[in-house]
């Protein structure tokens, strides 16, 4: 019974998502890009992580980020029905996404080695060879039409250090025509969602500061939310230090800039993964000078102006 589920999953994986070998993606599941929410039977939305054990503040940060996130049309959502079984393993969950009801995105989590190298043979079946393949110690990454193609594009990544991965099937065209939705709009300032500006990039990741949340709280001391997307360095390095098995995934802090002396003050501090706060740090009760060239210098630069 499992071979013919495993056989079963494999076909309906192979004549959905591309016709012949080369042809670029333009279904997900047997669920074409575009199509409307009310035409996909059997969703059922994905239920989010408690974030109870967090200070309440950061409840609220998390919050907002969702509210902000439904203000996109952002919705993700899981198939019940879906066949989890596939040769030689199985996958986690598929998940899919959609922008204002229209089907964008979906994404495979799977978990070991043996399935990435499923996967790989699978997807260069259909597709060919990767246009980019990409491996470290802290991850191995196939694209396809990342680059080369306007229609949509694949992405197959694993994760050594926790031993499991993901694949990714966006669909680009629909970023496009929707500006700011997924890909930003065509201005030069970047965004992570409304409210939140790029401040930097480096080692650490990408770092954001929420521009609708600055606060003045005297006369120059200013309180304003910051947030970083981690690189894949990063994450590795908080989850060997947390002893998490959980990899993370962002920070999000509080910082208090005083301009008149160029010190800061972390009030608030905490380490995310996708399923919820792995770490709450304490808040330093100490002014402490900002270091040059250091992230805070960058947000001082921003609010202290």
């Amino acid at each position: 019974m499992k071979n013919i589920f495993c056989l079963l999953f494999l076909f309906i994986f192979v004549l959905y998502s591309t016709a012949y070998a080369g042809e670029r993606p333009r279904e997900f599941q047997g669920v074409p890009w575009g199509t409307h929410i009310s035409k996909v039977e059997g969703l059922a939305p994905k239920k989010e992580p408690s974030f109870a054990n967090l200070p309440t503040e950061i409840q609220q940060r998390i919050k907002e980020a969702a509210l902000k996130s439904e203000e996109r049309g952002e919705k993700t959502y899981l198939r019940p029905a879906d066949i989890l079984t596939v040769p030689d393993g199985e996958v986690k969950s598929i998940e899919y996404l959609f922008v204002k009801d229209i089907f964008t995105q979906g994404i495979i989590y799977y978990y070991d080695y043996p399935q990435l190298l499923n996967f790989v043979k699978i997807y260069a079946h259909l597709y060919g060879p990767p246009d980019r393949v990409e491996k470290d110690e802290t991850m191995i990454k196939h694209n396809w039409y990342t680059e080369k193609d306007d229609e949509a594009e694949v992405t197959l990544f694993y994760n050594p250090m926790v031993k499991t991965g993901y694949v990714s099937m966006r669909w680009k065209a629909f970023a496009k025509k929707e500006k700011g939705l997924i890909l930003g709009d065509d201005s030069k300032m970047e965004t992570d969602g409304k409210g939140w500006i790029l401040l930097r990039e480096d080692d650490s990741g990408k770092w954001f500061y929420d521009s609708d949340r600055l606060r003045q709280s005297d006369k120059d001391i200013f309180q304003i939310w910051v947030k970083c997307n981690l690189s894949i360095k990063h994450q590795n390095e908080w989850r060997i230090s947390l002893k998490s098995k959980t990899m993370p995934s962002y920070e999000i802090s509080l910082e208090a800039i005083k301009c008149s002396s160029k010190e800061s003050r972390n009030l608030q501090f905490v380490i995310l993964s996708e399923r919820g706060p792995l770490k709450v740090f304490q808040s330093n009760k100490n002014w402490e000078p900002i270091a040059p060239g250091s992230m805070v210098e960058a947000l001082y630069n921003k609010v202290c102006k």
